[in-house]
């Protein structure tokens, strides 16, 4: 969808409520896992997924290299750059959890769930993989038409992510818009940064698919991601240990 196209779809979205017939319990569960094995990431274990993406946005004020590596199911690598400089990593071999701490210029112990809080937005798995486990509900929100296109919605509230609705083509079963919602924990109200994800493109690569275009829209700003991802057999070598100046947590 265009730029224009989803912002019409997210207003869409927003007048057209949650008032649906009665709709068997577990037609989330089906249109979730219908979109992972349209992706096959299951079986993508042991090898290196190696994503190189450039990151601009509608500004015009930046652009951002960032280099994602996998090894699943122990290692991860992500480094952000903005002209040759790092200002954001994590590191992690499933032993030790390391973060990139800018002030410092150094790659620092963290805790292991602080690492895997900031590793949930970088993992090219999608936000939903392993959801039975990381959610606590989803909710089938029923079938709508957007732009002449059927679409499945799932309400999922996500303790890492926040409360979200997710938007499937109902021809292809993937996932195709993101709209973020106010997120209620403790009496608290906590309103999204992000107004809305988009995957543009997905690209077949050995088997398996993988987003290679996306968006998001925060503040006014939309921020474009473009990649390219390669898959090899998996090497201890592509995941150097980057040096570690201290522990903090």
């Amino acid at each position: 969808m265009t730029k224009l196209r989803i912002l019409v779809a997210t207003f869409l979205l927003s007048l057209l409520g949650t008032a649906f017939a009665q709709i068997p319990k577990d037609s989330a569960a089906i249109v979730i896992n219908r979109y992972l094995s349209n992706l096959g990431h299951d079986s993508l274990n042991w090898q290196t997924i190696d994503i190189k993406s450039i990151i601009t946005f509608s500004d015009g004020n930046d652009t951002i290299i960032m280099e994602r590596r996998f090894a699943f199911p122990e290692y991860s690598f992500v480094k952000l750059s903005r002209q040759g400089k790092v200002f954001f990593g994590l590191y992690s071999d499933n032993t030790e959890f390391l973060m990139y701490d800018t002030a410092r210029h150094s790659w620092d112990v963290t805790s292991e769930s602080d690492y895997l809080r900031m590793l949930a937005g970088y993992d090219i798995r999608g936000p939903l993989w392993n959801w039975e486990n990381m959610v606590t509900s989803a909710q089938y929100r029923g079938i709508s038409t957007l732009e002449g296109n059927k679409v499945y919605r799932v309400a999922v509230s996500d303790p890492l992510r926040g409360d979200r609705e997710y938007l499937f083509e109902k021809t292809s079963g993937n996932l195709f818009l993101t709209v973020e919602l106010p997120t209620e924990r403790k009496n608290k109200t906590t309103n999204p940064d992000v107004d809305w994800r988009a995957i543009h493109e997905y690209t077949p690569v050995g088997g398996f698919l993988f987003p290679t275009l996306e968006s998001y829209q925060s503040k006014g700003v939309i921020t474009i991601i473009a990649s390219k991802i390669q898959l090899k057999p998996f090497k201890k070598t592509d995941f150097p240990r980057p040096e570690t100046i201290h522990e903090y947590y």
